[in-house]
């Protein structure tokens, strides 16, 4: 059930050989989407891409995200 805002659900998609990849993360409740292109799918690359979109989120939203 979907019954507070701020839990998210990641997933991404890597393209062929040395394309990169695509992120994504959806509010669960609103199913508000965040998605970004990724050169590649090195973590620390991936969490900055993820921080960027969540910043457009309204502040205090972010409870808890399966990945």
């Amino acid at each position: 059930m979907r019954t507070r805002f701020g839990d998210w659900e990641g997933d991404s998609v890597e393209g062929s050989k040395g394309s990169g990849a695509i992120a994504s993360h959806v509010e669960r409740k609103s199913r508000y989407l965040i998605a970004a292109k990724l050169s590649d799918k090195k973590g620390r690359y991936h969490d900055s891409t993820v921080h960027q979109g969540l910043l457009a989120y309204p502040p205090g939203h972010e409870k808890n995200a399966d990945c």
